[in-house]
């Protein structure tokens, strides 16, 4: 594996190698999210405000680093897939742990409760991936569906986001 991440051009100081995911986030550390922009171009940015199409909450799980393993939030933008796209041009955003930790949980009409989690989730290429994952009457699924509570964590989230990087057209 370390052959693949050297031929990725990712530093060594961000693969994962023998080092075991750490679930302990601390309120403060930051999170950094990359984002491509979609057509169209100008809407991503509105009234200095970032858009909710660039920073989805799916039930997959929204894909982030953490600043703790971290050099600067340009180690995001890495791209640890072998298909060689670069991503450099890709915006990079970021929030505290605690925009997390504090978001509310969600009731939907049937009276399922919702809420976010972080979830460190290591690559072999890239030690700080996480993912922030939504889970329902606590318990995660990754078949759980609720656009509605997906979007009310993206848009609590979305006020709290600091533009570290502005997409590059």
């Amino acid at each position: 594996m370390q052959v693949i991440c050297d031929n990725l051009l990712i530093p060594t100081r961000l693969h994962q190698v023998d080092r075991e995911p750490n679930q302990e986030f601390e309120r403060n550390e930051l999170l950094y999210r990359r984002f491509k922009v979609r057509e169209p171009f100008d809407e991503w940015l509105n009234n200095n405000r970032i858009s909710a199409a660039i920073f989805p909450v799916d039930r997959k799980g929204d894909s982030l680093n953490r600043d703790l393993y971290c050099e600067s939030y340009k180690d995001v933008l890495y791209n640890i897939e072998v298909d060689g796209v670069d991503i450099s041009y890709y915006g990079v955003v970021g929030f505290s742990c605690k925009e997390v930790f504090d978001c509310p949980c969600f009731t939907d009409e049937l009276g399922n409760v919702y809420d976010i989690r972080l979830q460190h989730e290591p690559e072999p290429c890239m030690y700080p991936h996480s993912v922030i994952k939504v889970y329902k009457n606590g318990q995660y699924d990754s078949a759980v569906k609720s656009r509605t509570a997906n979007a009310n964590f993206r848009d609590v989230l979305i006020s709290t986001l600091t533009l570290y990087k502005p997409y590059s057209f």
